[in-house]
């Protein structure tokens, strides 16, 4: 924000995110619609889709894109980001994927994924290098990066020089952790081969214990990173499965453990963390009502995916299940996740319009769940 004030942001990342924010906006000079005109009204000289009126935006984007190669920085990895979120909001699911792409290969041109140049960030906790599943017990074993730094240590941090040195390698972070979050979720939910590797992943997972300075709050993002990791892991042995036969016990296993590492994950969360209205209302005053929502959100898919292996394809024969009780939790997990919506919905609209997955992931979520129903129907008649 302090950059921005002092007009010191790249212009290629103010135009990729006025092409997003460009979608909500009513300003008539965006949508073509007069002042006189009154809300929801189009007049037919304008037949504009509300994903276009930030196009202008996006293309001076686009076009400057080139131009960054010979010389990559952060804020040109964040504006391919933006503009692949924008592609994903016109539905052009191969320019997503094109867009994506750049902004990654410049992330590992930048060597954002590894501890090069880092001090103070990404250097403490387990990494998906080193997070473990170990099969023959079920339990997960994070591996972790060195301990944090002694008390005296923290006190240099009081350093204005410091400070500022710690702000830049933040942005750093976060902003890889948000590649690697759509680069998980586009790769693992269409079969696509993920780009980000776990083995060349140096850097840290956000700290589960990072707060909300102002609020003291749990922040949701690290959990959800921690989510989607594992749902890229799951998706990865569950994209392997061709017929019903590939099932086998070894895989009913490795199910069964990373079913005990999501359930490890999630009772290792802040009650804050937990859904109910307080908490929800809470993080929607925050302007954290997204991340909290798909947090519960991927939580909920991976409990269903995990229990119904085949469920991501419609194969002959009987559904293999984790367990006896199976189809009975994938279809409450099911449930949550459309109350979850549903209470969304009335509470705040933006936190589940806001991101594309809420609607997009739901919908395959409920057809594939019909399944369920169908099977659960037909063997008890």
């Amino acid at each position: 924000m302090r950059d921005l004030e002092e007009k010191q942001v790249d212009a290629i990342l103010v135009d990729a995110v006025c092409a997003l924010a460009a979608r909500f906006s009513t300003h008539p000079m965006l949508t073509g619609r007069p002042e006189s005109q009154k809300e929801g009204q189009v007049p037919e000289s304008s037949n504009l889709h509300p994903s276009e009126y930030g196009q202008a935006f996006a293309q001076r984007a686009k076009s400057a894109i080139p131009d960054t190669f010979p010389c990559p920085s952060v804020a040109v990895v964040q504006a391919a980001l933006l503009l692949a979120y924008d592609e994903f909001g016109a539905s052009r699911d191969s320019g997503l994927w094109m867009y994506l792409g750049i902004s990654i290969r410049m992330a590992q041109d930048l060597g954002m994924q590894t501890l090069e140049g880092l001090k103070y960030e990404g250097r403490y906790g387990p990494t998906p290098k080193t997070v473990k599943i170990t099969p023959s017990n079920g339990n997960s074993e994070p591996a972790q990066n060195p301990t944090p730094p002694s008390s005296t240590w923290n006190k240099s941090m009081d350093n204005p020089a410091i400070q500022e040195q710690k702000a830049v390698e933040r942005e750093r972070v976060d902003t890889f952790w948000s590649i690697f979050f759509l680069d998980r979720v586009i790769s693992s939910g269409t079969g696509r081969p993920v780009t980000l590797r776990d083995r060349d992943i140096e850097i840290s997972f956000p700290s589960l214990d990072e707060v909300d300075s102002s609020t003291g709050w749990p922040v949701p993002f690290p959990a959800l990173i921690r989510i989607i990791h594992l749902y890229g892991r799951v998706t990865d042995l569950l994209n392997s499965i061709k017929e019903v036969s590939h099932v086998t016990p070894d895989v009913i296993k490795r199910l069964a453990a990373m079913e005990n590492h999501l359930t490890d994950i999630y009772q290792g969360l802040s009650p804050r963390l937990h859904f109910n209205a307080v908490n929800f209302q809470h993080y929607v005053k925050a302007n954290q009502g997204t991340n909290f929502v798909l947090l519960h959100f991927w939580f909920h898919t991976l409990i269903v995916l995990l229990h119904q292996p085949t469920l991501l394809k419609t194969f002959e024969g009987s559904i293999q299940q984790l367990l006896p009780n199976s189809r009975e939790l994938s279809m409450s997990s099911a449930k949550t996740i459309a109350d979850i919506l549903a209470f969304a919905e009335l509470i705040d609209a933006k936190s589940g319009l806001g991101n594309p997955f809420t609607r997009s992931a739901n919908c395959w979520i409920f057809s594939r769940c019909s399944l369920l129903i169908f099977a659960a129907v037909s063997l008890s008649t």
